[in-house]
């Protein structure tokens, strides 16, 4: 594969900052893994979402979590253990970046813990079911065998 050299095109205006040098090349490019988030415990989860542990870290909406994997060693012992393990898969394979999605596929090697509904914060307990809160957002619903609950951006939807 050859080397392709970059070169300034005639409509860039402007005065230059400086050539591109024989140290410069192409731009940095990552790798990404991605898995499913039931690789880390959904108390893990609720720390990711409040900043709350020292790793760099994107949140994905309600879909996950991007972290960097540069570096991790470094850090604090305040990772939880199972993010530090998907961590550092992310990292022996290779990879600048840990993916964490709610729709990705689980891996051989690691831990699934069991995901619950996760439903934004409303107190203690709604419609009778005993809620577990790991923070004023989130909170865990325990379900009656063959009871399904989903819940909606604006609320509550009770399904049999």
């Amino acid at each position: 594969m050859s080397e392709t050299k970059w070169e300034k095109p005639d409509f860039i205006d402007g005065e230059v900052f400086r050539e591109a040098g024989e140290t410069d090349g192409f731009p940095e490019i990552s790798h990404v893994i991605t898995i499913s988030t039931e690789h880390i415990r959904p108390e893990t989860a609720s720390l990711l979402d409040a900043d709350a542990v020292e790793l760099i870290v994107w949140k994905k909406d309600k879909y996950g979590y991007v972290v960097m994997t540069i570096g991790w060693e470094l850090y604090g012992e305040d990772i939880p253990e199972d993010l530090r393990a998907c961590v550092q898969y992310a990292a022996e394979h290779n990879c600048d970046w840990l993916c964490l999605d709610g729709d990705a596929k689980t891996v051989q090697g690691l831990p699934l813990y069991e995901w619950r509904l996760r439903v934004p914060y409303t107190g203690t307990e709604h419609n009778g079911r005993i809620m577990e809160c790991f923070s004023k957002k989130i909170c865990l619903v325990k379900l009656p065998a063959g009871e399904n609950v989903m819940v909606k951006e604006d609320g509550w939807n009770d399904q049999d």
